[in-house]
């Protein structure tokens, strides 16, 4: 028989721990998550739904290894956007996560808009993803 006391003690600690410990990993989390939320084996076009998906990981994979081959001190302060033009789908691609200690984001955008509505969206992006906007070249 489970003692759930002593199981709540330990899920405690194990959540105190796991930031600290495992900061850098989060991300296969969140990719389970999203994985368990949007997968969908009865899709229309299941063949299309695999490749979509399959893309974006190596897209997400190729961005990871830009941003480790810039940085070359490993010292996290090399981040890197990964960044779609929206599409029709119901779920637009959204990360954010610490992958190898250095900051990955992916993001879309919706280009049926006006130009001056881009640039608000993608100086929010880079204040978002980087802490700051910027500077654009007029």
């Amino acid at each position: 028989m489970i003692n759930h006391d002593k199981l709540k003690v330990i899920e405690i600690a194990y959540l105190k721990y796991l930031p600290d410990y495992w900061s850098g990993e989060s991300f296969k989390w969140k990719a389970i998550q999203h994985f368990q939320k949007h997968w969908d084996i009865e899709a229309e076009d299941f063949a299309h739904f695999m490749d979509k998906q399959m893309l974006r990981n190596a897209n997400l994979y190729q961005i990871f290894a830009y941003v480790k081959n810039a940085d070359k001190t490993n010292s996290g302060n090399v981040s890197g956007l990964l960044l779609y033009a929206k599409t029709r789908e119901e779920t637009e691609p959204f990360l954010s996560a610490v992958m190898g200690g250095n900051k990955i984001d992916v993001r879309s955008l919706d280009l049926n808009r006006p130009f001056s509505a881009i640039a608000a969206v993608l100086d929010a992006i880079a204040y978002a993803c980087f802490g700051r906007t910027v500077r654009r070249i007029a």
